[in-house]
């Protein structure tokens, strides 16, 4: 999986999106970078906030005393709309947040898998890698298992290594 992000050719660039000191601001960038997009995307990522994945988008915002990368992967709007459905995330959540630190959310701008990241030793590697499984995990949710909560374990097992 790569960054693929794209913006409008001959557009004036944009006002800065993401408030952040320097030091996120070009850890995202590099972030991008790492994870194969152009020096425009890396930049625009950075403006942003925002890193898009060949099949995923994924937020981030840093925590108030900037240690840690707050992550959100979208899902769609109508993906915990059923009762079921929300049981079995609540279930899920309730795992994922111990064994993984992922958790099911549901706010203004819809459904979304939350992570937290600590950068205080984490590795653009470590970091890269954690969006990638955060992203992966998004997708196979959205794939519309019957049992979200067991989809969402097992996902998240095989691609943390457990």
């Amino acid at each position: 999986m790569s960054a693929v992000l794209t913006s409008p050719a001959g557009t004036p660039p944009l006002a800065q999106e993401l408030e952040a000191s320097p030091r996120v601001l070009s850890l995202i960038k590099d972030l991008a970078l790492f994870l194969g997009a152009s020096i425009e995307q890396a930049r625009e990522a950075s403006r942003t906030g925002t890193i898009a994945l060949e099949s995923r988008s994924v937020a981030l915002v840093p925590d108030a005393d900037e240690q840690a990368l707050i992550m959100a992967a979208p899902l769609p709007a109508d993906c915990l709309d059923d009762p079921a459905r929300r049981v079995a995330a609540l279930r899920a959540s309730t795992r994922l947040i111990l064994q993984f630190g992922i958790v099911f959310a549901r706010g203004f701008s819809g459904p979304q898998l939350l992570c937290r990241c600590p950068l205080a030793s984490a590795s653009l590697a470590v970091v890269g890698q954690t969006i990638l499984q955060l992203a992966a995990l998004a997708n196979a949710v959205q794939a519309g298992s019957a049992s979200t909560g067991e989809l969402a374990i097992g996902q998240a097992g095989r691609s943390h290594g457990g």
